[in-house]
């Protein structure tokens, strides 16, 4: 029963059938109680319906075992006693759910329990917010769209979608979920242009913080899962260029560089790093805090396993997540045992950051080292690019002010008497 207060006033009682009570506590509480019990009976009668995947728990101990390569899910012996299969049949978050399989067919089915469940227990599941999505093994690849139903009603089947705050695609890409985020960016900015980045009362030391805080942590969110491309990565750092640009009140025509304005902002207290250091930086921190977790944990297991019935296309260089992580690590300079380093917090977050550190340095010589490339090039000729030689240019007159200035009022009434006496009277 529910009642609603007006005024200070309590209407009277009510049945309330569907949803949480707002504001309550306790009903939340409930309803995880509820629903696990919902999720257990599913389970029960999946038998063994899901996506299964081969995982490999890591020894921190043993050097050997090379956890970013994938061939050490190869051979039949370190299948056979090494290896264990791990069963993936939902993931939870609050009141959503997602349903995992291997094919369409077993898909169906397990929708079919899922709802037969569901009913049993007096719920009913919202056909217009379910949605399927088909995991394409090549980026780009054609996929068959398969046709799935739930009570009759065909469900639809989209390319991407949108799960706690992030964009997911079918072909594990970051293009459509970078578009995103750095439309989140611009959002974010113009709507404080006014009060705070287009204010000439407030300092640029605020300026930059507020970027730092509003801005850029609507562009990285949830970078520290992502498997981005340079070409990605190139597109948010002319983004944030652009900003630090407005923010500073320079001109494209002043031609500042990206490296100077890194270098005014440190000046004045707020150290911002490339979008490429950035999202690296956060991806070896949540490595870290993945690989110290449990080996019954969830996102460990996915760290350490793969597909069972998974097939790789054999002409593509697949850009997965830990290759992104071995490249991390390279480019950091991160060198030792890196299992037995993770699991130690502190020791990792000091690489990290040293490693940060080494990355900008890094960046700031390449970008120096390019800056005098371009002034070398223009020097070889007598003139920059974007001019034309003086040659082709035709000799005009210089024109001052003096010829635009006009006459006093004296002449101007002279001149008018003049030529109305010149003029024949017949006219």
């Amino acid at each position: 029963m529910a009642r609603v207060k007006m005024q200070s006033e309590l209407s009277a009682e009510f049945l309330l059938n569907f949803g949480l009570k707002q504001g309550s506590v306790f009903s939340p509480l409930l309803f995880n109680i509820f629903f696990g019990v919902i999720v257990t009976a599913m389970k029960k009668r999946f038998a063994g319906r899901g996506l299964r995947l081969r995982y490999r728990p890591s020894d921190a101990d043993d050097v050997t075992d090379d956890i970013f390569d994938i061939k050490r899910f190869k051979g039949k012996k370190v299948q056979a006693e090494k290896c264990s299969t791990v069963l993936i049949q939902e993931l939870l978050f609050a009141d959503d759910s997602k349903l995992t399989a291997e094919n369409p067919v077993m898909m169906q089915e397990m929708l079919d329990i899922a709802d037969e469940v569901i009913s049993a227990f007096g719920q009913e599941i919202s056909v217009k917010k379910t949605e399927i999505m088909v995991g394409k093994a090549v980026a780009g690849g054609q996929v068959q769209a398969p046709k799935i139903f739930i009570k009759g009603t065909e469900l639809n089947v989209v390319t991407t979608f949108k799960y706690i705050g992030g964009t997911e695609s079918d072909d594990c890409s970051m293009i459509v979920e970078g578009k995103i985020r750095r439309q989140r960016m611009h959002a974010a900015f113009s709507a404080n242009w006014v009060r705070i980045f287009g204010n000439c009362a407030i300092r640029l030391s605020t300026k930059l913080r507020v970027y730092v805080t509003m801005v850029l942590t609507n562009g990285t969110y949830g970078c520290e899962a992502w498997t981005i491309t340079k070409e990605e990565i190139e597109k948010f750092d002319r983004c944030q260029y652009q900003f630090l640009l407005r923010i500073f009140g320079y001109r494209r025509i002043q031609h500042k560089s990206y490296l100077a304005l890194i270098e005014e902002a440190a000046a004045r207290g707020v150290p911002i790093l490339t979008m490429e250091c950035l999202v690296r930086s956060r991806r070896l921190q949540y490595f870290g805090h993945v690989y110290r977790m449990d080996d019954s944990r969830l996102p460990k297991i996915a760290l350490l396993s793969e597909c069972l019935n998974g097939t790789r296309h054999p002409n593509v260089h697949e850009y997965t997540y830990r290759r992104c992580l071995k490249e991390d690590i390279k480019k950091f300079q991160i060198n030792g045992n890196v299992k037995a380093l993770a699991l130690h917090r502190c020791t990792w977050n000091r690489l990290v950051n040293a490693g940060k550190l080494h990355f900008m340095e890094v960046w700031k010589t390449a970008e120096q080292a390019a800056h005098l490339k371009r002034l070398t090039k223009r020097g070889e000729s007598d003139r920059p690019r974007s001019v034309m030689p003086t040659e082709s240019l035709p000799v005009e007159p210089v024109i001052t002010a003096e010829r635009y200035r006009l006459p006093p009022m004296s002449y101007v009434a002279k001149r008018i008497a003049q030529i109305r006496s010149e003029t024949p009277s017949d006219l």
